[in-house]
């Protein structure tokens, strides 16, 4: 199987600690992650708009066999660290085929994504890279470990200016994320 884009969508529930709950997810957390052998890279995002789960954690790994992987299990995955888990709220995990590594998004620019299939959405002028979920049939040798919470059939995603992103329409399905941190990879 090729590469896995893992994503995780949530949201925090204190805002006044989501600042020190952000920096500690973009650096100890994704360090933790990216020790992990199938972990190769991770960028994090925050949606423009008001959402139950405007965070977004988007990774790339080799297989989902590194769910079940002792290197997974003891080294920070799967959990929010010291994070109490009433904390993290409308907590999403989802995986998909399609592109061979996440992209990296600059801190200048957006992330378009749009959970539509490929060409049904209106013209918006972007070029997007398209996901196929993955479910649970297709993953279904690593059941212990994945705990996938739902599954989408396709996934778009595309780098846009700040620009372009404020000028799209309000349509369903799209959402607009800014980056948290750069892209990162693992070593």
């Amino acid at each position: 199987m090729p590469a896995v884009i893992y994503m995780v969508e949530c949201g925090f529930a204190d805002p006044s600690r989501e600042a020190e709950w952000n920096a500690w997810y973009s650096g100890a957390k994704l360090d933790q992650l990216l020790a992990v052998p199938d972990f190769l890279s991770a960028q994090r995002f925050r949606a423009l708009d008001a959402a139950p789960a405007p965070f977004l954690n988007a990774t790339t790994i080799a297989s989902p066999r590194m769910f079940t992987s002792r290197d997974y299990r003891g080294g920070g995955g799967g959990g929010f660290g010291p994070w109490s888990a009433e904390l993290v709220i409308d907590w999403t995990r989802r995986l998909f085929t399609g592109l061979d590594d996440i992209p990296a998004v600059p801190m200048s620019m957006r992330l378009a994504v749009l959970d539509a299939p490929p060409g049904s959405a209106p013209d918006l002028g972007l070029a997007f890279g398209w996901l196929t979920g993955l479910g649970w049939q297709e993953t279904a040798g690593y059941d212990d470990g994945i705990a996938l919470d739902d599954s989408l059939p396709h996934r778009g995603l595309s780098i846009v200016d700040a620009a372009t992103a404020a000028g799209l329409p309000a349509i369903p399905g799209l959402r607009l994320y800014e980056p948290l941190c750069p892209k990162r990879t693992r070593g």
